[in-house]
């Protein structure tokens, strides 16, 4: 039977409730997986792949830690298979609270669907299929789980969207969640870039390694890699400026040169971005950190302090750019 979105889930759901012998092949466990399976039953075993960055490892631990489950992963799995005792899902949908394998509420309303079989020649040959995958598959290991952390610590950060606002502020005040561990920051800097550092930054968009997109921060080797930031100024008269959205590489490129005193500094390289995340800084947001950047840069929050300029996570910003949000 074809299983449509709603009904999909309620079938899932049904299945592994009724089920006192439950087999789930699911590619990625998300957030409150653990909620969706049943406290009775005495025979579940689960087959999740942690290799990926879909599965979140915290979600694995806590289920291994319960004792009722035996799990294994497998690197190649993709597939979503629920085998209970007189039925079997074959589906779309991962064993998560919303039926994905990401968390909290960010892909609801993403289209699911499934085909429940009942029929049991077709059975045997599911539960084959699992015996031979549960065979095949690996046990769990310490090390496994650490590995997984920083594969999902990186599917975190460039994860879907379901609907795009096109004001990255705009939805930062009514959707944060949207928005958490996906590393963006507001840099702000209170100094302009000098004429040494300037005249690096020439030269390496002249060669062809890193490409003529580049920019550079001078002089702040502390700004985090693998990021998006979100570039501004404030300067010492007042001043503002919003010189447009950028990436850091996953592992930060130093450039050394020397200053006008003939210290040697380092250009922090990143690369200009059109949109973060399909989301845009508009107008009324530019608007909006014009007016509330001093408040940010006061603030006991972030990295860094107003002389030396600061860089902040944009989820911590919240509160001071909607503070009454």
């Amino acid at each position: 039977m074809f299983l449509q979105s709603d009904d999909n889930t309620t079938a899932i759901e049904s299945l592994i409730r009724r089920s006192d012998k439950l087999d789930c092949a699911v590619a990625f466990l998300g957030n409150k997986a653990e909620s969706l399976l049943p406290k009775n039953n005495s025979d579940v075993r689960i087959v999740c792949n942690l290799n990926s960055g879909g599965t979140n490892p915290s979600v694995v631990e806590k289920l291994m830690a319960n004792g009722r489950y035996k799990l294994k992963h497998c690197p190649e799995l993709h597939a979503k298979v629920y085998i209970g005792n007189e039925a079997a899902i074959v589906s779309s949908a991962n064993l998560s609270a919303n039926g994905l394998g990401l968390d909290a509420d960010e892909l609801n309303g993403w289209i699911e669907a499934g085909y429940e079989v009942t029929d049991p020649e077709e059975l045997k040959t599911i539960h084959t299929w699992f015996s031979n995958l549960w065979k095949e598959s690996k046990k769990i290991l310490a090390t496994d789980i650490e590995n997984a952390k920083h594969a999902w610590e990186k599917r975190r950060i460039i994860r879907p969207v379901a609907a795009l606002n096109s004001s990255l502020l705009d939805e930062l005040k009514k959707n944060p969640w949207k928005l958490e561990n996906r590393n963006i920051y507001l840099v702000i800097s209170t100094d302009i870039r000098s004429p040494e550092a300037n005249n690096t930054l020439k030269s390496i968009r002249k060669g062809k390694e890193y490409g003529l997109n580049v920019d550079a921060y001078e002089d702040w080797d502390a700004l985090p890699e693998n990021s998006y930031f979100i570039d501004l100024y404030r300067g010492p008269r007042g001043g503002f400026g919003y010189y447009g959205l950028l990436k850091s590489p996953e592992k930060k490129i130093l450039i050394s040169f020397k200053n006008r005193e003939k210290d040697e500094v380092n250009l922090y390289l990143c690369h200009k971005q059109a949109d973060l995340f399909g989301y845009t800084i508009t107008d009324n947001d530019k608007e909006l950190l014009r007016e509330r950047v001093d408040k940010l840069l006061d603030a006991k929050i972030g990295d860094g302090s107003r002389d030396e300029g600061k860089h902040i996570e944009l989820t911590v910003a919240r509160k001071i750019l909607f503070p009454k949000a």
